[in-house]
C-alpha cells in the first residue's frame, strides 16, 4: 500500500502546480469548488478506465496527450501574463475547469493499466488517487491565493511562470 501512497502523491502534483497558477488569478468560490469536483474525480475516473479498457485504448488511440498538455500549458500562461486587469474576476467556464482537470488527470489513465499488478485494493487505490489528488489542489488553491494577496503585482507572473515550467518539463519528456 505504500507504492500506492507514493503513486497517489506523484500523480497530484501536477494538480498541485496548476492549482497554485489558478489560485494566484482572482478565481470565483464557486469555481474552485467545481475545479476541485473535476480534478478528484477524475484522478479516480482515469485510472479505473485504464483498469477497465486497458491495452485495447493505448493500441488504437492516436493522440499524443504531451502536445495537448504542452499546448494547453503555454496558452493558458500566456493568457494570464496578457491579463490587463489582475483584479478581475475570473469567472472560468465550466468547459474550461474541465479541460484544466482532465489535462493533469490524464496522465492518471496509465497508472490504470498495471494497478492490478500493484494492488490487490484497487477500489481503495482508485478512491487514494482521487483524494489525494483533491487535497493537493485545494492547498495549492490557497497557496496561489495567499501568494496573490502578499505579493498581487507579481502574481499572474509567477502563475504563468509555473505553467511554463510545466510545458518545458513536458517537453523534455515527451522528446527523451
Amino acid at each position: 500500500m505504500i507504492s500506492i501512497l507514493l503513486i497517489s502523491f506523484a500523480l497530484s502534483m501536477d494538480a498541485f502546480s496548476l492549482s497554485i497558477s489558478l489560485g494566484t488569478t482572482n478565481i470565483i468560490e464557486d469555481n474552485k469548488k467545481l475545479y476541485l469536483l473535476f480534478i478528484t474525480l477524475m484522478h479516480g475516473l482515469f485510472p479505473f478506465l485504464g483498469l477497465l479498457l486497458g491495452n485495447i485504448i493505448i493500441s488504437n488511440i492516436h493522440i499524443n496527450i504531451n502536445i495537448f498538455l504542452i499546448l494547453l500549458y503555454i496558452i493558458v500562461g500566456t493568457l494570464m501574463l496578457i491579463e490587463e486587469d489582475n483584479n478581475k474576476i475570473n469567472n472560468y467556464t465550466v468547459l474550461t475547469l474541465l479541460i484544466l482537470a482532465f489535462s493533469v488527470s490524464f496522465d492518471s489513465f496509465s497508472i490504470g493499466l498495471g494497478l492490478k499488478y500493484i494492488s490487490r485494493y484497487t477500489k481503495t487505490s482508485l478512491l487514494l488517487f482521487g483524494l489525494t489528488s483533491g487535497i493537493f489542489s485545494y492547498i495549492g488553491l490557497n497557496l496561489g491565493k495567499s501568494f496573490k494577496e502578499s505579493y498581487e503585482k507579481c502574481a499572474n507572473i509567477v502563475g504563468a511562470t509555473i505553467l511554463y515550467i510545466l510545458a518545458i518539463v513536458n517537453i523534455i519528456k515527451y522528446f527523451h
